[in-house]
């Protein structure tokens, strides 16, 4: 029969170290390196204007075909005999010859960023299309939808939405330019 020997002088075996504690080791040292890295590519930045625009992976560079001039966008106003002011023509100014054959979109937006009806020319049309042309017959432009369009010249044309939009209703005019 054993007895319990509470007196031993024998040390009990050390557990040696698991080569997987070191393997854990390094694993959590590279996923809190990693992951901020990864995180921060794929993580895309956009400036408008001339500058470089990251879209997940890879670049592309945005330029408006106005350099560093910018183009004027000036609403005015009608009033009517009820005595309610209504979005009127919008004057656009200061597009450079290198705007030649550019489509530009005009759009509406109100205080909570909805964009506003401003053609009833084929439906409820929330946006005017002019292409512009600094040498067609008609200066300013050579065609448009959804609105009219009018007092071309070599730097700009006057658009006049079809809808009738209070004035109250304009936070924000947005132009978009696009090739065609």
């Amino acid at each position: 029969m054993n007895t319990l020997n509470l007196g031993s002088d024998e040390m009990p075996e050390k557990k040696k170290k698991s080569n997987t504690r070191n393997l854990k080791i390094a694993l959590g040292l590279a996923a809190v390196i990693l992951v901020p890295t990864i995180g921060s590519t794929l993580a895309g930045s956009i400036t408008v204007s001339n500058a470089t625009i990251e879209f997940g992976q890879g670049f592309t560079s945005t330029v408006t075909c106005n350099g560093t001039d910018a183009i004027s966008i000036t609403p005015t106003s009608t009033l009517d005999t009820e005595g309610l002011f209504y979005l009127g023509p919008i004057e656009v100014s200061g597009i450079l010859p290198a705007c030649d054959s550019k489509i530009f979109t005009f759009k509406v937006l109100n205080a909570s960023s909805t964009v506003q009806t401003i053609s009833t020319t084929s439906g409820s049309e929330t946006s005017c299309i002019v292409t512009f042309d600094k040498d067609s017959g008609t200066p300013g432009y050579s065609q448009s939808a959804n609105c009219t369009i009018s007092d071309g010249g070599a730097d700009g044309f006057t658009v006049t939405p079809t809808a009738d939009l209070l004035a109250s209703a304009v936070y924000k005019i947005t132009l978009e330019s696009s090739s065609a």
